[in-house]
């Protein structure tokens, strides 16, 4: 089969991810990952400026927040796939997976996929109300007219690609890890709760190594 006629994998991973992440590892678990980590960061990092994670933040301009957005995602995404990956595997044998280091980050990676084309829509809205965004002025900006409608309709876009990205990375997953989507629901909160019981205990170990310094 020519290149040109093999299923482009931006595409298909919205309706067939389990198929599609098959694919992916049979022929090239390692490609274009590290960039898609990076991507999908930055997505990540875009949300936070069109949820008002920043929180109010008149002081920076729109410029500095979309440059900080973007490398901070960056390293945040690439950190992700360095990092998940051994925890994935780590509590998915507890629920009998066998996905390998390399599986799991290719699954991982590639279930960014619907949160970077999603980029389109989160410029947009930085483009639209990138200020108003920092202020936390937003809402009253808007009035009962088009304006309105426009950014419902745009955030509700956003929404629902997120959504669809959790149910994308919860089949990559189960397919990387040889198990059902339930099996993979259950192996990523298990990793996200240890990720967090890791992080709370390094930043109370580091608050008593401060404390005690002070």
């Amino acid at each position: 089969m020519k290149d040109s006629d093999k299923p482009n994998p931006w595409i298909t991973i919205w309706l067939r991810p389990r198929a599609t992440m098959r694919r992916i590892l049979d022929s090239d678990p390692v490609a274009h990952v590290w960039l898609l980590g990076a991507a999908g960061g930055i997505a990540q990092g875009f949300r936070a400026i069109n949820t008002d994670e920043y929180g109010a933040a008149p002081e920076l301009s729109v410029g500095a927040v979309v440059l900080i957005s973007i490398i901070v995602g960056a390293l945040s995404g690439v950190v992700a796939l360095l990092v998940m990956p051994y925890l994935l595997r780590w509590t998915g044998r507890w629920l009998g997976g066998e996905g390998s280091l390399v599986n799991l980050r290719a699954s991982l990676a590639w279930a960014q996929v619907p949160g970077i084309w999603g980029l389109a829509l989160h410029a947009v809205l930085i483009a639209a109300f990138g200020q108003q965004l920092l202020d936390g002025t937003v809402a009253e900006s808007l009035d009962s007219g088009g304006k309105a409608a426009f950014f419902l309709a745009v955030t509700l876009a956003i929404a629902v690609i997120a959504v669809w990205q959790l149910f994308t990375t919860i089949k990559t997953v189960a397919e990387a890890s040889g198990f059902s989507a339930w099996r993979a629901f259950f192996n990523l909160l298990l990793a996200g709760i240890v990720a967090v019981l890791i992080l709370l205990t390094v930043m109370l170990v580091v608050g008593m190594v401060v404390g005690v310094l002070g």
